[in-house]
């Protein structure tokens, strides 16, 4: 025993199920200085792939890992939340977060840009209908006017 309460006491203490359904990973085993560079380039570093796999109890579960210069990373979900489909482009927007954050490491998180350009174009364009015309008419106006109709 000890005085820290654990994750599932801190749940049932919530009684609001879960409190968080995405977790993140970085598995940072020791390694020897040296392995840190890469012989290739010591001053880049590499991306070395990215998994998709199910199987975890969080809605989303992605695991980092570091050998030597290269990062690995791994997507892990549950079936029953999201199709492979969802969880392959969160993958490429992952990787093209890191990828971005690679070759460009003063970049301001701000603009990082997780979509691709098709999908950019579908959000900003296609599903961005003909602008709306709005009434001159005030808010609290329009609120009032509405009040009185129902």
């Amino acid at each position: 025993d000890h005085q820290w309460p654990g994750l599932a006491d801190i749940q049932h203490w919530a009684g609001h199920g879960e409190l968080f359904d995405t977790a993140m990973v970085f598995q940072n085993y020791p390694v020897e200085e040296g392995d840190l560079i890469a012989p290739a380039d010591p001053d880049r570093l590499q991306v070395a792939s990215a998994d998709i796999k199910g199987g975890t109890h969080f809605a989303v579960n992605v695991v980092a890992t570091m050998r030597g210069a290269e990062l690995s990373f791994r997507v892990d979900y549950r079936p029953d939340l999201y199709d492979e489909a969802y969880a392959r482009d969160f993958g490429r927007r992952m990787l093209r977060v890191l990828e971005t954050l690679i070759s460009d490491p003063d970049r301001p998180v701000a603009h990082l840009d997780t979509l691709d350009p098709t999908v950019r174009e579908r959000v900003l364009v296609e599903w961005n209908g003909a602008p709306t015309q709005l009434p001159g008419t005030p808010l609290h106006e329009l609120i009032s006017s509405q009040a009185r109709q129902t």
